[in-house]
């Protein structure tokens, strides 16, 4: 509504968010609503002006007389609760010559990444008093939602979540607590509890068989086709996004979540142990004399048809397909499917596969290329995993189903 307002729109509208997949979002709801808008990252518009430094990771300010960024009268900030102290400074400072500039997200949710909280800060400060009495929840630059638009606030997943978002659930609401152990696996929750590490992983692999409809624990085919892949012949193969879909678009048709990276109910463990149920095959055709993809690259030896997690944000102008149009930047937490190189009989280049290409659910139609250059032996290797991810990198993206694990006795999946 308001950026489709004629005086609004005559000045023009900024779209940022810190990750790709809220630019994406956001850029959906303006084309639903018929509105030519694109989004930026955070970083990927800072770095125009110098503020982003993608090689240390570094939001900085610089101060009086510096060129500012792009600027347009209204610039609307998404996803603004996960934002550090240092990038909202340096954000605050590029489009300070904006007549408007409105800050978008969820002061309950987890703290960002870094130093500070500074959307809570400034919600805390603009707040008006006595606010959970006040309807509609409005005062001097500040406005509330009242109403949960994107999940059904009778469904249970819902009903929980309300207990920890620091406010009143309403009456009687207590007795949700109860009805968790009569969820099954036909509901939108259920609760599982293990003890030891062996239970942990016999649980997930209970849990995927079922949510994925996989005819054993190691049911190749089921499990690939379930990121995505197309069943040929008795195996999998991944593609690029079509009419009809494909892999990036697949990334996030579920997800396994954890609080803490290490440990066996860490992020590393549950990957590790997918890894060695479903997907170890895959590594050891790709390290075979006359194998079809290209080598396993990195410490987590990532191979084609793996779901990958991005983790820093960089422009990246090299090895895209096709160059038209594709943003060449990535954002850290976009997550994409290795949908190359296959080597079919079609393919046009001599020798063996040398790249993984990446299609990131961010960018559909387009693919990253990555070789065992990016992932040397001195500094982060640019991709990870992404079968099971922390709560907060998850915050990011949306999966349709999602299992998470606490840790012992009290884990739920």
């Amino acid at each position: 509504m308001l950026c489709g307002n004629e005086a609004i729109a005559a000045g023009g509208v900024l779209l940022l968010a810190p990750t790709g997949k809220a630019r994406v979002r956001m850029e959906q709801a303006a084309k639903k609503k018929n509105l030519n808008l694109t989004g930026q990252t955070v970083a990927g518009y800072l770095m125009e002006s110098d503020r982003y430094v993608p090689e240390t990771g570094q939001y900085r300010m610089l101060g009086p007389g510096a060129p500012k960024g792009k600027i347009l009268d209204t610039v609307i900030i998404d996803e603004t609760s996960m934002m550090t102290e240092e990038m909202l400074a340096a954000l605050l400072e590029a489009v300070g010559g904006a007549k408007r500039i409105i800050l978008v997200g969820d002061h309950r949710q987890l703290p960002p990444i870094g130093a500070g909280r500074p959307f809570a800060d400034i919600v805390r400060h603009l707040q008006p008093d006595r606010i959970e009495s006040l309807f509609p929840k409005v005062g001097k630059g500040y406005a509330e939602l009242t109403f949960n638009w994107r999940q059904d606030p009778s469904a249970p997943d819902t009903r929980l979540a309300a207990w920890f978002a620091g406010t009143d659930p309403g009456p009687g609401e207590e007795g949700i607590f109860d009805e968790l152990t009569t969820f099954g696996s036909k509901d939108r929750i259920q609760l599982l509890s293990w003890n030891t590490a062996d239970e942990c992983h016999a649980l997930l692999q209970q849990v995927l068989q079922t949510e994925l409809k996989l005819s054993s624990p190691d049911d190749v085919i089921a499990f690939d086709k379930s990121l995505g892949g197309t069943e040929s012949k008795g195996n999998c193969y991944f593609n690029r996004t079509w009419d009809k879909g494909g892999g990036g678009n697949a990334a996030e048709n579920w997800q396994i979540l954890s609080p803490v990276k290490p440990m066996p109910h860490g992020v590393i463990g549950l990957n590790l142990l997918i890894r060695r149920l479903i997907r170890a095959k895959s590594v050891e055709w790709s390290r075979n004399r006359y194998r079809k993809t290209p080598e396993p690259l990195g410490p987590e030896e990532i191979v084609y048809g793996d779901k990958v997690i991005n983790v820093r944000n960089r422009r990246r102008w090299w090895e895209i397909y096709p160059e038209e149009g594709c943003a060449k930047y990535l954002a850290n937490g976009e997550i994409g499917i290795a949908v190359g190189q296959f080597k079919g009989p079609q393919a046009k280049y001599k020798g063996l596969p040398w790249k993984l290409e990446v299609e990131f659910n961010s960018q559909p139609r387009y693919t990253y290329g990555f070789t065992k250059r990016d992932f040397g032996e001195e500094g982060e290797a640019p991709l990870e995993l992404a079968y099971a991810l922390t709560v907060r990198s998850s915050s990011r993206n949306a999966a349709t189903m999602a299992s998470i694990s606490t840790g012992p006795s009290a884990a739920n999946w």
